[in-house]
């Protein structure tokens, strides 16, 4: 499947999220089994809009069409990622050893401490979202370059940063799914 035809755009990884949700909301209309659509017709469209709006997958499906295969897998963190593969998986292991000392506290002045701890890892779990974000958007920023130098001519480039991207998208919905549960 070719998720750009499907939405009826073109091979475009510079598509941006408000031109996709207009899309998706004018064909979901169309294809919609209540709107005499079929339920085939409305996955595959679903699944289209899924694969643009990740910008990971927006460029290893790029990579496959122009006949480039992605990377396989996720792979090796790219080296310039390794920092954040420490920062996220420490304030992860912080979010669920708060959240158990939060489920064991049994008096007010216990989950009273606990609370205030909770406050400080839901702070940092969302100052590292900021930072993830930034550095998605940082590589997003080269869809420009792979683009105009077309698929043949950046193959191996634009392969690291779908690796780098598949491991920010990762941790983005990692650090959200604990900010969530802090939050609760």
């Amino acid at each position: 499947m070719d998720a750009f035809a499907e939405l009826g755009l073109g091979r475009d990884l510079r598509v941006t999220e408000e031109e996709l949700r207009s899309v998706m909301d004018r064909l979901s209309g169309e294809r919609h089994p209540d709107a005499g659509g079929s339920d085939g017709e409305f996955a595959q469209l679903r699944e289209a809009y899924a694969i643009l709006t990740s910008p990971g997958r927006r460029l290893r499906h790029w990579l496959e069409l122009g006949g480039e295969g992605a990377a396989g897998g996720v792979g090796v963190v790219p080296e310039d990622l390794l920092g954040y593969f420490e920062e996220v998986g420490g304030l992860l292991r912080r979010g669920e050893g708060v959240g158990r000392r939060k489920a064991e506290a049994r008096s007010a002045l216990g989950r009273s401490v606990v609370e205030r701890e909770q406050m400080v890892v839901a702070e940092a779990l969302g100052g590292m979202m900021d930072r993830v974000a930034e550095r998605v958007a940082g590589l997003e920023g080269r869809f420009t370059e792979f683009q105009e130098r077309g698929v043949g001519d950046c193959a191996g480039e634009a392969r690291e940063v779908a690796a780098g991207l598949a491991y920010l998208e990762k941790w983005r919905g990692q650090l959200r799914e604990a900010w969530v549960g802090l939050a609760v």
